[in-house]
């Protein structure tokens, strides 16, 4: 405890010696930056920088090895043994080994079933139940030490190339966190992050020249800023069709709804620069069917209302999501429904979804890099706490998202996915329509920023690297 005090100090004063410094503003306060409870925004870009996984993914989207040396998978695609690399570091100087690997597994909710052993001091195998081809993705989750792991709290040694030096606290709030860093391959050896309560007081900020730089979903015009777009794929929204509904359950019925919005309009007047086309369930993965166009407007006749024909239509709050449900509602009613429409706020959301209450849920979900989305769209996932909202089931799309886990090979995998995209064609259990796209406003001196190989929020710091100050 005492040991951790003082390095903490130490780093702090090391602090203040140390330049030039980038100053980053993020909206909402973060809990914690341990990799294992970071779940929003605000605290995954801090934890991102503190901590390092076995695995990460390179800008071109493939998994490479980062705490990891090597690795081996058996040839029965069941247990892989991960070797650390010689010579990793915790910040407090503390050698990261096999015991690390299997504490944060022990304690991951996606690691934690999954059997391990230690094999040697920088070695440890995980033996899985099953063949599950997407497994290396789950290790880029950050790797936490054994002995601190544990603490929910914002100080935690991590692993990163940046190192946590100083937070300030106000009452409950985290409201700004320094980290700093030694390694010459960053000209900005100091990031400091600051929290506020909302957009407003991050706009304040900058124009006061508190902050250097900041995300928003907003358009703002600032003398000396650069304006960087930047779009998250790891994030889409989807209208979700209730394949219970009797109004819905058959897919004909579906496409007809499907194909009565016109998504050029859509993107050209409502939604435009604030998101991009999203196309099918696999949207931006390298499993995507580029030959398919899942947004496809047929331009119907116009029809009389049908008093049967009546679609509860929930979607979450947001002024984007709802300028898009009035459009939509006009669409349909265009064509003889009527479309009751209803905003779901935070504390309903869950309720409702599970209820089965609607027809069609215009919700945004965040998916991984990986191509797998058994948890989405497999029929035993249609239960009321599971993420199948629609209930969709299809022996054909069961089979490919189950083969598409067992598959080690990519191009055999990407056969499968294939398969599950041209029943997604057909059958339209949920129209994908657009990946969010963000501002990232800097000041106008910073130099050698790349958004390249993005997909969430927190990757804007991939390419820290080559930041530079340029002045």
């Amino acid at each position: 405890m005492i040991t951790g005090f003082l390095t903490f100090a130490l780093f702090f004063l090391e602090s203040l010696f140390l330049g030039p410094t980038y100053v980053h503003g993020v909206v909402g306060y973060p809990n914690s930056f341990n990799p294992l409870y970071a779940k929003s925004d605000s605290e995954k870009i801090v934890s991102g920088l503190l901590f390092k996984g076995l695995f990460k993914y390179d800008e071109g989207g493939a998994i490479v090895p980062d705490l990891a040396e090597s690795y081996t998978v058996s040839d029965d695609g069941l247990s892989y043994d991960i070797k650390l690399k010689p010579n990793v570091f915790w910040h407090d100087g503390t050698p990261i080994t096999a015991n690390d690997i299997l504490y944060t597994a022990s304690k991951s909710p996606v690691l934690k079933e999954i059997s391990t052993d230690k094999i040697d001091d920088r070695t440890v195998r995980f033996t899985l139940p099953n063949k599950f081809s997407p497994f290396l993705d789950l290790l880029t989750i950050g790797l936490v030490p054994a002995e601190s792991g544990a603490s929910k709290g914002p100080m935690i040694f991590g692993s990163g190339d940046y190192k946590m030096a100083r937070i300030k606290m106000d009452k409950a709030n985290v409201k700004e966190v320094t980290l700093i860093t030694n390694s010459p391959k960053y000209e900005f050896k100091k990031v400091v992050f600051r929290f506020f309560d909302s957009e407003d007081d991050l706009m304040n900020a900058y124009k006061i020249g508190e902050i250097n730089g900041f995300l928003s979903k907003g358009r703002f015009i600032f003398d000396k800023v650069k304006d960087f777009r930047v779009s998250f794929y790891g994030r889409y929204f989807a209208l979700i069709f209730n394949t219970k509904s009797k109004l819905l359950e058959a897919a004909e019925d579906r496409k007809v709804l499907s194909t009565a919005i016109n998504y050029d309009y859509l993107f050209d007047n409502i939604i435009k620069e604030r998101g991009v086309r999203a196309n099918g369930p696999l949207s931006r993965t390298w499993a995507e069917d580029k030959d398919i166009t899942f947004l496809n407007y047929v331009n119907p006749q116009i029809k009389e209302r049908d008093e049967n024909k009546v679609v509860n239509y929930y979607y979450v709050k947001g002024d984007l999501n709802k300028e898009i449900s009035e459009y939509i509602k006009q669409s349909w009613e265009n064509i003889g429904f009527t479309v009751n429409l209803y905003e779901l706020s935070s504390e309903n959301l869950l309720s409702t979804i599970h209820s089965k209450d609607f027809d069609v849920l215009f919700i945004g979900q965040e998916v991984s890099r990986d191509p797998d989305r058994y948890v989405f769209w497999h029929s035993t996932q249609a239960t009321d706490t599971g993420l199948n909202f629609g209930s969709y089931k299809s022996v054909r799309v069961d089979k490919a998202l189950e083969e598409g886990r067992k598959a080690l090979d990519e191009e055999e995998r990407k056969k499968h996915y294939g398969i599950m995209q041209k029943v997604f064609a057909d059958e339209y259990p949920a129209i994908f329509l657009y990946h969010p796209t963000f501002h990232f406003y800097v000041s106008d001196y910073m130099n050698g920023i790349s958004l390249s190989g993005v997909y969430y929020p927190w990757d804007i710091f991939r390419s820290l690297k080559d930041w530079n100050p340029g002045i």
